[in-house]
């Protein structure tokens, strides 16, 4: 079961029974002439202290039921405030509510990735299967934003084990996060764990020139087209010097970073990330 999260208004002064407080949430309420003060994201339960706002303001909170043998599936769940005006809730708002997911067709017995020669070979198999209409194979550079590489039939309805195989053909070079997506017939879909796989090259596919440089930043990439990449340059400090969105970078193609002026000289590290390559190379700024 995933994490799902709902945001609910909050009022000026109240408890609310929660496990933890962290990150402040974004306003998102509408069409209420008040100024917003930054809520915070809840989970579970246990008393929070008191939390009194000036009058003009309003605040909004977000809960999150996590993943536990007594989550129940297809469930409705409400989240109770109460204090001091505990009662008196704008007219047209309600408790906050969640509805976890129904139970999802299959359940992997097992996923595992591996290198093999130039490429990589992922299995997973299933104990059965119930309405499967396909598994899509999915591979990030960051854990993040995934792509979808190979797209595999399942058996739709079946009391057997059943095992199967797709390979990535053109891994990434450097780490390779993978994760098994499973659609059933009726488009709602479940996914694995992620498993990751460092693969290494002898040489870099990025071509820095000239490196030194006291003109500009010229880059390449070997043999490979590249679409709706990030660039980014930073000093080794790890501070942020240049970044910017290359939506077309095509293969051995020529390409120059839109400097607003020569960086100091010094060693900084230019980083080239898009859902199909993530590497780094130092550069040399005189």
């Amino acid at each position: 079961m995933n994490i799902d999260t709902i945001a609910g208004s909050g009022l000026s002064e109240f408890q609310r029974r929660v496990l933890c407080y962290s990150e402040p949430t974004t306003s998102q309420l509408t069409g209420v002439a008040l100024t917003f003060s930054p809520g915070k994201i809840m989970v579970d339960s246990m008393v929070l202290r008191n939390i009194s706002l000036p009058d003009q303001q309003r605040t909004e909170f977000e809960w999150v039921i996590t993943a536990t043998a007594n989550a129940m599936p297809n469930t409705t769940y409400y989240f109770r405030e109460w204090g001091a005006a505990a009662n008196n809730l704008d007219i047209g708002m309600t408790y906050p509510s969640l509805t976890t997911a129904g139970v999802l067709p299959i359940k992997l017995s097992g996923f595992n990735v591996a290198r093999e020669g130039k490429r990589i070979r992922l299995e997973w198999s299933t104990a059965s299967e119930q309405n499967n209409d396909r598994f899509e194979v999915q591979r990030s550079s960051d854990g993040t934003t995934w792509k979808t590489i190979a797209s595999i039939k399942g058996k739709g309805n079946s009391a057997a084990s059943s095992a199967y195989k797709a390979y990535d053909e053109d891994p990434l070079s450097g780490t390779n996060f993978y994760i098994i997506r499973q659609y059933d017939l009726d488009g709602q879909s479940s996914k694995s764990g992620i498993k990751m796989i460092k693969m290494s090259r002898s040489a870099s596919v990025i071509s820095i020139f000239p490196n030194p440089s006291n003109s500009g930043v010229n880059f390449s990439i070997e043999n490979k087209g590249i679409s709706n990449m990030e660039a980014t340059l930073t000093n080794l400090n790890g501070s942020i010097v240049h970044q910017e969105i290359f939506k077309n970078v095509p293969a051995n193609s020529i390409n120059k970073l839109n400097l607003a002026q020569q960086p100091a000289p010094g060693v900084y590290i230019l980083k080239l990330k898009s859902t199909e390559l993530s590497e780094s190379v130092k550069i040399v700024i005189e």
